[in-house]
């Protein structure tokens, strides 16, 4: 199930991306919680394709970009997606 889901987001990275920034513009503690969700289709995909170090560099970008959003930034942390 899973690997079909990410094969149906295949190609659709930067779209996703798109979405993810979008969701975090709102301030909504809740979208934080999609765009979360987004993130980590992101990274497996990322890890299927061998992308992981693209990845790794669109988060420090994200974190760097929202920083002061505390909320958010905790969530990506507590998730494990931050180094």
């Amino acid at each position: 199930m899973r690997s079909k889901r990410l094969a149906s987001l295949a190609g659709k990275e930067n779209y996703l991306w798109s979405a993810v920034d979008k969701l975090i513009a709102t301030r909504q503690p809740r979208r934080y919680d999609e765009a979360l969700a987004i993130v980590w289709d992101l990274h497996d995909l990322a890890d299927l394709k061998g992308k992981g170090a693209d990845f790794k560099s669109r988060m420090r970008a994200l974190q760097r970009n929202h920083s002061a959003k505390i909320t958010l930034i905790e969530r990506f942390q507590k998730a494990k997606l931050l180094e």
